[in-house]
């Protein structure tokens, strides 16, 4: 289940993948970011990890939590021959069906800016049209695709409404939803057939790994009201250890309490953002190495624009005000008291998204890439000891830091100048305190999923601000999407024994063979290139590696399990569960400092409705999640599988 937990921006690790608005790990009720406790905490402090935590998984068009075709739509069980064949009396059916929607078809596609004009009346033959296929899964897409148009509409008035206007008519906005689309149904589908296959107790499961992912999800759901019970005891234990939080009654001694201590223990025992992201990822310069990187981060709310942005900021930034007083509250706090210190920490939030680079001005990966000593990080950041802090995580993992280790650092500018606010706010007498509140905050923010469902009820004015949207999931919903988040590989081998076709990887694998020729067939004739530019992009088209479907591994029992190894799942421990995950996460993460890079590891759930290019590794990922109707099916008219062609051509564009 889920709180509001927001990803830092990471984009060094960006991938071009469809910029939908619903999926990733199947799109989302809450702001990028939201997931389980452990998706979001990330590691080192919040780059959300790797599915076998080897880098980084960045969430493409929502993020990783909740996201209709009829099921019978999904997954095509039985195959039919062209035209000609004897048809059922439900075929027959959909034949004439065929007919009708064949024609309205053509008739849109065919009528042009020169044939289509105001007034134009579609006349509907009833005979077949030659070459039309009339197989039961081009009927019924072609079904789909009629009633998803409003044909009241005149196109030449208002083409999106006559396109689209019968599918926003029969698909009302679900609860709890700001946005909802094609992905965010399919993502609703395949959650389903997860949801039956974890609640069936009479199906075996063939591994360890699976089992895991089976007791992490039965611990989300927590039938028995262990969480409830719990109330705020699991996350004042680890406030406690961290120094204490003055908000809630978890106690706290500004003499004793040290800065040091506290980022060390938050970013590198518990894996929470504080301040900054950092971890362990491919080198952009050498992607057969893997070095440390950080990023800026730290912020509660999506980006810097709902601190600056004038529009957003007097609504937004009271709501966050309101969520952290809240939980303050139920903490033990007094509410006045509460309030006070929710004050600061929003202040130090604010000062930092002054300093945090705008989006927009990320898309130059060069000028991310800012490869230093650890010596030098001291010099431009010195607000902590570099080098003690990276010891304290690499030493659980028997690796020796120097000053002397390389990191690379995407916004020097955003360290620099965070260094500045912490030593101007440890000046001012109540600084440890502002510093302590902030720290302890976001260590509860990243955790609050994990918590009552009274800590949960408190973000949703957060959550209403943020989207305009109230109102959440089923419950089983919520665990579906958090197991895919952290246990993404165990429940992929469940879902693609289940349903997956496996003659769709060969029919798409062929498909992108196609669009790769064609690219470079078609370079003679682009005008707009040199003779160097257009050598260097056969080059890379000849190097796209193609992943399709799902990785090999998570079919042998053997090898899956041992992607999970050390890990232990405890059916009546969510929140502790959480917490084993995103350390057993940043451990596997920083092995990779001495490991080479490897090309064909996965960076996304093969059950995630998305498709992404990864430019570090100049490769392509089509996921089973989405190589399912509507999207793509192998029996489908080419036409309409031309999703396998958009990743790839971004891999061509600037991203790429």
């Amino acid at each position: 289940m889920n709180g509001i937990q927001l990803k830092p921006q990471a984009a060094r690790y960006k991938r071009a993948s469809f910029d939908e608005d619903e999926v990733s790990a199947g799109g989302g009720s809450v702001p990028s970011g939201v997931g389980s406790a452990v998706g979001v905490g990330g590691l080192g402090g919040g780059i959300s990890p790797a599915l076998d935590g080897s880098s980084t998984v960045l969430n493409v068009g929502h993020d990783p939590s909740r996201p209709s075709i009829s099921l019978s739509g999904l997954h095509f069980r039985r195959r039919h021959g062209l035209c000609g064949h004897q048809c059922t009396t439900y075929e027959c059916c959909l034949t004439i069906l065929l007919m009708f929607s064949s024609a309205a078809l053509l008739a849109v596609f065919l009528f042009g800016p020169n044939g289509f004009t105001r007034g134009t009346h579609m006349t509907i033959s009833t005979h077949a049209v030659p070459g039309v296929c009339l197989a039961p899964e081009c009927i019924t897409v072609a079904s789909a695709i009629l009633s998803a148009m409003n044909h009241k509409v005149d196109p030449c008035d208002d083409f999106y409404e006559f396109a689209c206007g019968g599918w926003v008519k029969q698909n009302p906005l679900p609860d709890g939803k700001s946005i909802w689309s094609t992905f965010g149904k399919l993502w609703q589908e395949n959650q389903l057939v997860m949801k039956n296959i974890l609640d069936d107790d009479t199906r075996p499961t063939n591994s360890v790994a699976e089992r895991l992912a089976k007791t992490y999800y039965l611990s989300c759901l927590d039938q028995n009201s262990t969480i409830e019970a719990l109330g705020s005891t699991p996350i004042d234990e680890l406030l406690s250890q961290l120094g204490g939080w003055n908000i809630s009654s978890s106690g706290f001694n500004v003499t004793s309490w040290k800065l040091q201590s506290a980022i060390e223990l938050a970013q590198n025992t518990y894996s929470r953002s504080v301040f900054f992201a950092w971890m362990v990822a491919p080198d952009e310069r050498n992607s057969s190495r893997h070095i440390i990187t950080l990023d800026q981060g730290g912020l509660t709310l999506p980006s810097r624009d709902y601190y600056l942005n004038k529009t957003d900021r007097e609504k937004t930034v009271t709501a966050l005000k309101q969520y952290i007083t809240q939980v303050g509250v139920l903490m033990g706090s007094n509410e006045e008291e509460a309030k006070t210190q929710a004050e600061s920490i929003v202040n130090l939030e604010l000062r930092m998204a002054e300093v945090t680079m705008p989006e927009d001005e990320r898309r130059d990966e060069k000028a991310l890439y800012n490869k230093m000593r650890i010596m030098d990080l001291q010099r431009l950041a010195s607000f902590i000891d570099w080098v003690s802090f990276f010891r304290s995580g690499f030493s659980l993992v028997n690796i020796s830091v120097t000053g002397r280790t390389e990191v690379v650092v995407l916004v020097p500018s955003y360290f620099r100048q965070l260094s500045v606010i912490i030593k101007d706010i440890l000046a001012k007498p109540t600084g440890k305190i502002t510093l302590a509140n902030y720290i302890g905050w976001q260590t509860v923010n990243s955790l609050v999923g994990a918590l009552a469902p009274s800590f949960r009820e408190a973000q949703r004015v957060l959550q209403r601000a943020l989207m305009g949207a109230d109102g959440a999931e089923a419950t089983w919903r919520q665990c579906i999407s958090d197991t895919n988040n952290v246990l993404g590989l165990a429940l992929s081998s469940m879902f693609v024994r289940e349903v997956f076709d496996e003659q769709s990887k060969p029919v798409a694998e062929q498909m992108v063979r196609e669009v790769k020729n064609a690219f470079k067939e078609n370079l003679p004739y682009l005008n707009w290139m040199d003779d160097e530019t257009r050598e260097l992009a056969k080059d890379k088209a000849d190097h796209v590696t193609d992943m399709i479907g799902f990785p090999s591994f998570i079919s042998d029992r053997d090898k899956l399990d041992a992607k999970f190894e050390g890990l232990e799942m405890r059916e009546a421990e969510y929140f502790d569960n959480n917490l084993r995950i995103s350390q057993w996460m940043l451990l596997k993460n920083m092995r990779r400092l001495q490991r080479p890079s490897q090309r064909g590891e996965w960076d996304m759930s093969p059950i995630q409705v998305n498709a992404y290019y990864t430019p570090s590794k100049n490769q392509i990922v089509f996921p089973a999640g989405i190589l399912q109707a509507p999207f793509y099916d192998k029996n489908y008219p080419r036409e309409l599988k031309a999703v396998v062609e958009q990743p790839y051509y971004r891999s061509l564009s600037t991203a790429g």
